[in-house]
């Protein structure tokens, strides 16, 4: 509930983080930290008093040193700390994303940020190129296509024979088979070449590549790509592999017709 947790735990340790990640590493007393910190015995004198009196660190045999509420307390300010710096970092993307968006936090943290904006516009997608370059499984959710996009997934699926899946919605599905119907048949007739249809749209894409590492990318509104988030931690792979699995859930296959249509929403769309 918001407003239940005390601000002033949080403040003290915001700043006086200083004092408790020396006190970590080793038990001192005020001279000590003095010396260490390269602070004045006043500022010292402060610090103690308030993570004292907050109860994060304690005096044992004239040596301060850290409770158990003050390794907790740090480490959650530094987790809090980690993920507002991921924000921050992600901020020029998420602009571009709806309210809506089931975006997890566990996606920005440790992640690589590319904008596709000059002078190297097409940072990102030369990205995804090399994440692919040897990857045995893709993974992938979206409701636009580059033109780039095309001749790189025939070139894994039908070329090279990596096991993909991908999640697109209806629309671009029949945009895919009108402009490209020989590499439509071509991709869907393999064995390893997997394609699904949503009626809705999904408000993000992504691929996931070996159920390691996640390309997700951003576009405006006219669907040009803004940028992506690269990220191979093991927190972002299970936020991915959870939503790839929740929209495969709704999906239904797209299937090849005679040979000369695609099946979807339970008709034939030439």
């Amino acid at each position: 509930m918001s407003g239940s947790i005390s601000p002033s735990l949080l403040e003290t340790v915001a700043r006086r983080a200083y004092v408790i990640e020396h006190l970590l590493e080793d038990h001192a007393d005020k001279r000590e930290l003095e010396a260490a910190l390269d602070v004045s015995r006043t500022t010292v004198d402060r610090g103690v008093s308030s993570l004292s009196d907050a109860e994060c660190i304690i005096c044992r045999d004239g040596k301060w040193k850290v409770t158990l509420l003050g390794q907790l307390a740090y480490e959650e300010y530094e987790q809090l700390t980690a993920r507002y710096e991921s924000l921050t970092a992600a901020q020029p993307l998420l602009f571009h994303l709806p309210p809506e968006t089931p975006l997890d936090v566990r996606l920005l943290v440790d992640a690589e940020i590319k904008l596709a904006e000059p002078p190297a516009p097409r940072k990102p997608t030369a990205q995804l190129e090399d994440l692919l370059q040897h990857s045995g499984q893709i993974k992938g959710i979206s409701s636009i296509v580059l033109p780039e996009y095309v001749p790189l997934f025939y070139r894994h699926i039908v070329e090279r024979e990596t096991d993909t899946d991908l999640i697109l919605d209806a629309e671009l599905v029949e945009y895919l088979w009108a402009s490209y119907p020989d590499k439509m048949s071509a991709v869907l007739e393999t064995d390893n070449g997997m394609m699904w249809w949503l009626e809705q749209q999904p408000p993000f894409g992504f691929v996931l590549i070996d159920e390691a590492v996640v390309w997700f990318a951003v576009y405006a509104d006219d669907g040009g790509l803004k940028g992506t988030i690269v990220n191979d931690s093991d927190a972002a792979v299970a936020w991915a592999t959870d939503m790839f699995h929740s929209y495969r859930q709704q999906a239904e296959q797209v299937l090849v017709r005679g040979g000369s249509s695609v099946s979807i929403s339970g008709t034939s769309s030439v």
